[in-house]
């Protein structure tokens, strides 16, 4: 097996009012322009095991660019656009006594644009006696280049692969000065092709299936011009199969199970002015693991440290 690869999610403030910019639950109001820019770095350290012992232990670093614009169409809907470009990404694989490479090394790095991400937001539900309010989203991002997997002698790209779907479901309710949340995610992965970068005969393709993932979160005031939150997600993957090729001849079929991930998210946010602020997102992932098989031998996958960090600037104009 070339390579597997846990990617961890980060989840920044979303689109927010710039009279209450900190705030979970805001849009930005009618006719307002909302931008956020920041860098993230992200550490992984797995290890893999087959019927022979261990297959490799992987570490994975990774530096990102991300940003996000949105636009208040109406105090009830917005209109945003959000993606990535990867700095860099460097993952390399020590092969133990389960694998045939036992012994050696090898690295793989990758770097460029991701496809964007289009999004609408619509609030269905602001009711201020309560203080509970509800939003819908609805995402799409599309395939626009193509994908090219990393190989040894040459760095692969960012590129999806395939076009993916996303809908989501928030409710916030506000209890004197903190703020609750809950928030589920839909994701839809249809399916994805990619290219070896060492050799273009060579493609890799990935078969529909769908991720879900719930988080509950809080935020509270510590001071007029600073808030505290955290986020506890969980993450359901359905199973699927990676088919890999070699001049359209099938050469491996991967089969990887269904898995869950559960992760913690520590953010804080500073505000700068009433129409921007800073956030910082700390974010660990507290149990992983997964199966991949490939005809009757099983590898297991277990994610040994997943920690990540994100430092946004959020303006509103």
């Amino acid at each position: 097996m070339k390579k597997i690869i846990l990617i961890l999610t980060l989840t920044s403030c979303g689109y927010v009012n710039a009279s209450e910019l900190e705030k979970l639950s805001h849009m930005p109001s009618a006719g307002a322009i909302y931008f956020s820019a920041g860098l993230g770095n992200l550490l992984i350290s797995t290890s893999i095991t087959g019927p022979a012992g261990k297959v490799a232990d992987n570490s994975q670093t990774a530096t990102s660019f991300q940003y996000t614009l949105g636009y208040g169409l109406s105090e009830n809907i917005a209109l945003g656009i959000r993606g990535s470009y990867l700095l860099s990404n460097s993952s390399e694989y020590k092969y133990g006594m389960g694998s045939t490479l036992n012994g050696t090394s090898a690295t793989y790095k990758k770097t460029g644009l991701k496809e964007p991400s289009f999004a609408i937001m619509w609030r269905t539900l602001n009711n201020t006696k309560t203080k509970t309010r509800v939003q819908l989203f609805a995402g799409l991002q599309p395939q626009l280049l193509t994908a090219k997997e990393a190989g040894t002698s040459s760095d692969g790209n960012n590129a999806i692969g395939g076009h993916e779907i996303q809908l989501g479901f928030n409710i916030y309710k506000e209890i004197n000065d903190v703020e609750l949340a809950f928030n589920l995610r839909r994701e839809i992965l249809m399916s994805k092709k990619a290219e070896e970068a060492d050799n273009s005969n060579k493609t890799i393709e990935s078969t529909d299936h769908q991720k879900t993932a719930l988080q509950v979160g809080l935020q509270g005031f510590v001071s007029a011009s600073v808030t505290l939150g955290g986020n506890l997600i969980l993450e359901s993957t359905e199973g699927y199969n990676s088919k890999y090729y070699t001049n359209s001849v099938l050469t491996t079929n991967l089969e990887y199970d269904s898995a869950s991930i559960t992760s913690l998210e520590a953010i804080s946010k500073i505000k700068m002015t009433d129409a921007s602020l800073l956030q910082i997102t700390l974010a660990k992932v507290l149990s992983a693991s997964y199966a991949a098989k490939i005809g009757s031998s099983k590898l297991n996958t277990n994610v040994d440290n997943a920690t990540s960090i994100l430092a946004e600037w959020v303006q509103e104009f």
